[in-house]
C-alpha cells in the first residue's frame, strides 16, 4: 500500500510539472505584429505564411530570409525586432534584445494586443472581432470589437464576398441588441455622422452585416461592439493618442500606419 501511495504521488507530481511547464510556455508565446519581406513559419512539418497576429510558440520555427524584418510582441508588451536570417525557435527569439525606448503606455497597449490575440486562439471563439466568420462568410473589419470611438463621423467597413451582386445589409443595434437601423448598400463601406441623435456619446452599440434585409438569425450573427466616448473621456483620450503616436514614432513605426495601429490594435478609433 505504501508503494502504491508513492507511485500515485509521483504520477501527480509529474502531471503537475507538465501543467506548469505548459503554462510557462504559453506565457512565453510571441505574436507577430509588423512584417516586411516574406518570412514564414514551420509548424508540425507544415509551412505557413507569417501574418500579423500569428502566434509563435514552442512548436513553431520562424524562418527568416535576407531583407526580411519582423516585429514581435510578448506578454509584457515588449517589442523585439527580428532581422536575423535562418531558422529561429521560440527560445532563440525570446533571447533577442528588446527595443529599449518602449514607454509604459505603449507596453500596456501592446500587452492588450498580445492578450486579445492569444485569448482568441485559446478559446477559438469570435469574441475578439479579430477574425469573424458569420453570415455567408462576411468578415467585419472596422470598427473592430470593443473599440472606443471619437470624432465627428464613424466609418464602417467589411470584407466583400466574391461574386456578390445584391445588397449587403448593415444593421445597427443598441447595447440590448435592439435594432436601431437597417440600411442596404452594394458597397462594403458605410459612414454615419456622430450627431448625438442616433448615435449618442457615452453609449455602447453593436453592428453586423447580413445578406437579407430581414434576417431571422440576427441574434446569432457575429457582431462588433463599439463605445462612443463622452465629451469628458474624449479630452483624456485625445491626449493619450498624442502620447502614443509620439512614442510609436520614436520606436520606428511609420506615421502612415499609426491610425491603423491605434484603431485595430489598441482599439482607439478616430
Amino acid at each position: 500500500m505504501e508503494n502504491l501511495f508513492k507511485i500515485k504521488n509521483l504520477i501527480f507530481i509529474v502531471l503537475l510539472s507538465l501543467v506548469q511547464l505548459q503554462w510557462v510556455y504559453s506565457q512565453k508565446r510571441l505574436v507577430a505584429h509588423t512584417i516586411s519581406g516574406e518570412p514564414y513559419i514551420e509548424v508540425n512539418d507544415s509551412i505557413k505564411t507569417l501574418t500579423k497576429g500569428t502566434i509563435i510558440d514552442n512548436k513553431t520555427t520562424l524562418v527568416m530570409q535576407p531583407k526580411d524584418e519582423v516585429t514581435l510582441i510578448n506578454k509584457e508588451g515588449e517589442i523585439t525586432r527580428v532581422i536575423n536570417t535562418g531558422q529561429l525557435t521560440l527560445e532563440e527569439l525570446s533571447k533577442l534584445p528588446k527595443v529599449k525606448d518602449n514607454s509604459s503606455t505603449v507596453k500596456k497597449y501592446f500587452s492588450y494586443f498580445w492578450k486579445e490575440i492569444t485569448n482568441t486562439m485559446a478559446s477559438d471563439t469570435n469574441g475578439s472581432g479579430v477574425v469573424y466568420r458569420g453570415d455567408e462568410d462576411i468578415l467585419l473589419q472596422f470598427p473592430s470589437h470593443n473599440s472606443l470611438i471619437l470624432g465627428a463621423e464613424l466609418n464602417f467597413e467589411w470584407q466583400p464576398i466574391d461574386g456578390k451582386e445584391k445588397n449587403y445589409y448593415f444593421v445597427l443595434l443598441d447595447s440590448s441588441n435592439e435594432v436601431l437601423l437597417t440600411l442596404g448598400t452594394p458597397s462594403t463601406k458605410l459612414s454615419l455622422l456622430l450627431d448625438n441623435k442616433l448615435l449618442k456619446k457615452g453609449e455602447t452599440y453593436h453592428w453586423c452585416i447580413t445578406e437579407t434585409a430581414y434576417s431571422s438569425t440576427i441574434n446569432d450573427l457575429p457582431k462588433n461592439s463599439f463605445t462612443l466616448l463622452s465629451v469628458e473621456d474624449t479630452k483624456g483620450t485625445s491626449k493619450e493618442i498624442i502620447t502614443l503616436s509620439q512614442d510609436l514614432l520614436k520606436l520606428g513605426f511609420k506615421k502612415e500606419n499609426l491610425k491603423s495601429i491605434l484603431c485595430l490594435d489598441f482599439k482607439i478609433c478616430f
